[in-house]
């Protein structure tokens, strides 16, 4: 009881819970420097796994869980945000991060770089769990993006978590602080099944690898851009609106393989080594199409069309590559963040 004597009487005793789906990435639609509109691509929120933030009222900054020094880099970042934007007034009595009356708990979140956009969601949830804490209103995807430090190539998880479904990004431009939405509709009730490697070691490229990557693959060809642009105007978003799964899911495929083969060079092909290219020729064996990698992998998903459809083709796989990869079933996220 005596330590809430030492919170500001501008912040009752509370808690703010802030909950996040996870993100898939079908791929991008160009990469390179000189191009005028960079990356691009399209992607789906997922239920699970769940990225979830609770700050409640304490004496001072308190963080507890997992990655403290990533959430600490977070709170100030938003901080910096509130204190140097429209919300100044609001945060007048803390000159320093270190004296806001708040405990940061990180209670659940997704695998880290397997391709489920965790460092977005985690960034997000952090940042609109302090926003509303205080009262203040919620920011708009591209100024949270811009002041969490996220969103530099691909915006589906910026939009994701606010709106969910499935989401297609246009790209973006040197003067642009986030892509612009060119598309989003509702995902139908189609199983979602996620493998993922059961060994820890196995990640995809993030942070400065990643960036170095980048600034160092040559510039995707007009053509290939074209060609990736088309299938999503003319397969997945038809066959998407049409719940026509097959039309969905043979464009969608083709879409996953072209993007990949931008990072042929850093991959040794269109997927992340040679065990997630056995796993997805062995899926469309299995007579499911809508197989791909996630972002930079090694997260692999399939859409079934039916429960009855994911249950065959589950059981097929973990047979031959359960002892290789986790795997379990979810759906669709329509709805973006859940806010208690």
């Amino acid at each position: 009881m005596e330590s809430a004597s030492f919170i500001p009487k501008s912040v009752s005793s509370k808690a703010i819970t802030v909950s996040a789906p996870s993100r898939l990435h079908f791929g991008l639609f160009s990469i390179g420097r000189k191009t005028e509109r960079r990356f691009g691509g399209a992607g789906v929120m997922i239920q699970n796994p769940r990225t979830t933030i609770s700050i409640e009222s304490n004496p001072a900054l308190e963080i507890v869980g997992d990655s403290v020094e990533w959430l600490e880099s977070l709170i100030q970042r938003w901080f910096q945000f509130a204190k140097n934007g429209a919300f100044a007034s609001s945060l007048e009595e803390f000159e320093t991060v270190d004296q806001l009356p708040i405990k940061v708990s990180l209670e659940s979140s997704s695998p880290r770089h397997c391709g489920l956009g965790s460092g977005t969601q985690t960034a997000f949830c952090c940042g609109l769990a302090a926003t509303r804490f205080f009262d203040l209103p919620v920011p708009a995807p591209n100024e949270l993006a811009t002041a969490m430090n996220r969103g530099k190539r691909s915006a589906i998880g910026s939009y994701g978590f606010f709106q969910g479904g499935f989401l297609v990004d246009r790209g973006i431009t040197n003067d642009s602080e986030l892509s612009p939405l060119d598309f989003r509709s509702d995902f139908p009730e189609w199983p979602i099944m996620l493998m993922l490697p059961n060994q820890s070691d196995q990640t995809g490229l993030f942070g400065k690898e990643e960036e170095s990557v980048f600034s160092s693959l040559p510039d995707s060809l007009p053509s290939g851009r074209d060609r990736l642009i088309e299938l999503v105007n003319q397969e997945i978003v038809p066959g998407l609106v049409a719940r026509n799964y097959e039309k969905f899911g043979e464009g969608l495929y083709q879409f996953g393989y072209l993007s990949g083969e931008w990072f042929s060079a850093v991959q040794n092909g269109p997927y992340h080594g040679k065990e997630v290219t056995n796993l997805v020729t062995s899926i469309r064996e299995f007579d499911l199409p809508a197989v791909g990698q996630t972002s930079w992998g090694p997260g692999v998903f399939a859409i079934a069309r039916s429960h009855d459809h994911y249950a065959e083709v589950s059981e097929k796989t973990r047979k031959r590559f359960g002892d290789q990869f986790e795997i379990t079933v979810t759906s669709a996220d329509n709805s973006g963040f859940r806010i208690g």
